[in-house]
């Protein structure tokens, strides 16, 4: 039997937050849905279509303790379409920048070890 080569780039972890996003250099948010992160990127549910650009994604990592919880503001782009069909759109996102990269690894570090 052949084995199937992992092609991701990065481990991925199932969530379920808030979040809020907009276009970059623009003031207004809209609300949404992170059901997926990786220390490259993340999976985005709206009730809106994404305009194309750079997306600014905002949310919180909420552990058991004060001491865990972070705040992600993350910059993304759209690299994937999921499901563009009201009610809901889905994207695939993956981050632009490494100061991005590191928030969202330790992210995932939290997530993975039940923090």
């Amino acid at each position: 039997m052949e084995r199937l080569e992992e092609r991701r780039p990065a481990v991925r972890v199932a969530v379920d937050l808030q979040a809020s996003y907009g276009a970059v250099g623009i003031s207004a948010r809209y609300p949404a849905r992170v059901f997926e992160i990786s220390a490259s990127g993340l999976r985005l549910r709206t009730s809106e279509p994404l305009q194309p650009g750079l997306i600014n994604i905002a949310f919180d990592l909420d552990g058991r303790n004060r001491h865990t919880r972070i705040e992600l503001r993350v910059i993304a782009r759209v690299v994937r379409i999921l499901r563009e069909e009201p009610p809901s759109f889905e994207y695939a996102l993956r981050l632009v920048d490494d100061e991005f990269v590191g928030k969202m690894r330790q992210a995932v570090l939290m997530v993975s070890l039940g923090l």
